[in-house]
């Protein structure tokens, strides 16, 4: 069976982080989510960790939810 792979722009949002230094960043950030294979798990990271390097940014979030039932009908 061919593997599902997605993902949804949700818009733009405000996120807060805080810094090593104990100080707070405020962002302006766009969020998406994407619906992967979990055998591509770490591929999504690299890509997330070469993107980063490309800006400014401390962390991107990744957050990963498993065993969610999500159906492309």
């Amino acid at each position: 069976m061919k593997q599902s792979l997605g993902w949804t722009f949700s818009g733009y949002i405000t996120g807060a982080f805080q810094m090593p230094d104990g100080s707070q960043s405020i962002n302006d950030i766009e969020s998406s989510f994407v619906v992967i294979d979990e055998s591509r798990v770490e591929e999504l990271e690299q890509i997330l960790r070469n993107f980063k390097a490309k800006t400014t940014q401390a962390a991107i979030y990744l957050e990963i939810q498993r065993n969610v039932d999500i159906r492309f009908v």
